[in-house]
């Protein structure tokens, strides 16, 4: 009843928080006993947020008091604290029939948070949010999801944000908590988080959940054109699977820089991707602005694309001081001639742009190591409009079947691929240690690129051109089996300062092998470098339309093939100046 308008003491008493104390597990109802069904419904009949907590018998030994629903699923209109004895202490058992606690005040345009703590749920089943389904903004602390199952989006859990006009923003903030075992028909075996302004993941585990035949296996989360953005930390994604992003699956509708989605200190391991369309085994990203650093994204799988993550549109990312390892994709596409296995590769990680404009990607002090493509880019293949700048960072033991066994760069006119690389290491790589196609400009600094292993057009660094231009300086390219530097069809590169040594070709080139390629090389020394035919230290071909190397200040000498040993090209195609 609605206490009289001019009635100040009821109307006090009426908005004034209380505390509900649970006494009985059974479910619907126990005489003389508080159920959590009881509590769940007198604080929706009481103003202000009010506090759930419970007082049961000690839980057996080496057990937990267990809850099972038998009426169907708990509600709440928000606005509630719900303090558990802890999840290994008391368990709500959904019985498989239904989902667990849905949380909604059937308003979107206003929201009423609510906190959980220190519960377990456990054997949910429903349309979305097998284990919790809310409308308002949600809370977890302390508290195990587990063994549930959902027919359409949130195996474990729901939170879901409205669109329309007028509607409350929605968060969902969760730390210290377990996500295990949930499945999903649609999006989110572990969680779907939805339409949500902001979204917090903190000291969490989220393992072994699945969504085969939608995106997240882990989790998906979608953020508004209006939120500001997702951070998780501290947390481990493992052993989750999906058609798309088998650990984690993230959409951020906001350009706003400030609105960004960060992953730090976290381990995204052992996930898997399923789908031959998109895929991203550990992690995939769409659209926004990202951040991944102190993390570890290691032994993930997918089948064609993004074996550690696939990043498709976005606009921006950055790695940093992070480990991407182990990751790979497993199966290859066969060739097409119209193309159509183009977009295909990234063993560590796959980015692609929009084509309409160029997206920076930045990669710091990170480690790409041992990760393998069926396609191009064992450890990164960037398409379609992405400036890709990587510093002090390593690029080892990297496999691609095709192209760009450390990195790969791959774009043309509006799609074209820019390259920065200052510093860092790229060695013993299969595949080469770095390749580029395209239009794009690309730049070496002081790169060390070593004991790579050739497949295809070099071993070491190799660059098939259209309209770019490419500068390698100061950097040492060495050891490579296959020519250390590869120049096709380049119109402008020049190679200034450093060395190029010990590279071994089975066909011409050692040390650099140049096709239809116009540039420059000032104070290099090419020495030690062996070919099967000709040209141990330079060689410059091509098709009747040579281009020509001109050699400044630079030491070409002590370098081996049966024919012309050090320099090798028709007359006037290298020039000493």
């Amino acid at each position: 009843m609605k206490p009289h308008p001019h009635s100040i003491e009821i109307l006090e008493a009426r908005i004034a928080p209380s505390v509900f104390v649970v006494t009985s597990l059974a479910d619907p109802a126990e005489a003389g006993k508080v159920t959590l069904r009881d509590a769940l419904l007198m604080a929706d009949n009481n103003d202000g947020l009010d506090t759930i907590t419970f007082k049961l018998p000690a839980p057996p030994p080496q057990g937990a008091n267990i809850i099972k629903l038998t009426a169907g699923q708990l509600t709440s209109m928000g606005s509630v604290t719900i303090k558990g004895p802890g999840p290994s202490k008391l368990i709500l058992d959904g019985n498989d029939a239904s989902t667990i606690l849905r949380i909604d005040d059937a308003d979107p345009t206003t929201d009423g948070p609510a906190t959980i703590g220190g519960l377990s749920f456990a054997h949910g089943k429903g349309s979305d949010g097998g284990g919790i389904f809310s409308r308002e903004s949600l809370t977890l602390r302390s508290v195990v999801i587990a063994g549930n199952s959902a027919t359409g989006d949130g195996g474990g859990l729901t939170v879901l944000g409205a669109l329309t006009a007028g509607a409350a923003p929605i968060k969902a903030s969760i730390s210290n908590s377990l996500i295990t075992g949930n499945s999903a028909e649609s999006d989110g075996g572990g969680m779907a988080l939805v339409n949500l302004s902001a979204i917090s993941i903190k000291k969490s585990v989220i393992t072994g959940n699945s969504a085969p035949d939608g995106a997240g296996g882990g989790f998906y989360a979608r953020l508004t054109a209006t939120g500001v953005g997702l951070a998780i930390s501290g947390c481990t994604i493992s052993g989750n699977a999906a058609d798309r992003g088998g650990g984690m699956f993230v959409e951020n509708d906001n350009l706003n820089p400030a609105a960004k989605s960060t992953l730090s200190s976290t381990k995204v391991t052992g996930n898997r991707s399923f789908g031959t369309g998109e895929g991203g085994g550990g992690i995939y990203l769409s659209r926004g602005h990202a951040i991944i650093s102190g993390s570890t994204i290691r032994n993930n799988t997918a089948v064609f694309n993004g074996g550690g993550i696939e990043a498709r549109n976005v606009a921006s990312l950055t790695i940093s001081k992070s480990i991407i390892s182990g990751n790979q994709t497993t199966t290859q596409v066969p060739y097409s001639p119209s193309g159509s296995n183009y977009d295909v590769g990234g063993g560590g990680l796959l980015i692609k742009g929009t084509g309409s404009s160029i997206a920076p990607v930045k990669i710091i002090g990170s480690r790409f190591i041992e990760n393998s493509s069926q396609q191009d880019g064992g450890g990164v293949l960037a398409q379609d409009g992405i400036a890709l700048t990587i510093s002090g960072s390593t690029f080892a033991g990297n496999h691609a079947r095709s192209a760009g066994g450390g990195v790969a760069a791959q774009g043309v006119g509006a799609e074209e691929v820019d390259l920065t690389v200052t510093g860092g290491t790229f060695a013993d790589n299969i595949g080469g240690g770095i390749s580029a196609f395209g239009s794009g400009v690309m730049s070496i600094t002081g790169a060390k690129v070593t004991g790579n292993i050739g497949i295809g057009i070099s071993a070491g660094i190799g660059i098939l051109g259209g309209s770019g231009s490419v500068t390698i300086k100061n950097s040492i390219v060495s050891g490579n089996i296959g020519s250390g530097i590869g120049l096709f069809g380049m119109p402008d590169f020049k190679i200034i300062g450093g060395a190029i040594k010990g590279n071994v070709s089975s066909f011409s080139g050692g040390g650099i092998f140049a096709y239809d390629a116009n540039g420059s090389i000032t104070g290099v020394t090419i020495s030690g470098n062996v070919a099967a035919r000709s040209g141990g230290g330079i060689e410059n071909t091509g098709n009747g339309t040579s281009g020509i190397i001109t050699v400044q200040i630079a030491k070409v000498r002590a370098n081996i093939a049966p024919v012309d040993p050090n320099i090798s090209g028709p007359p006037g195609s290298i020039i000493f100046v």
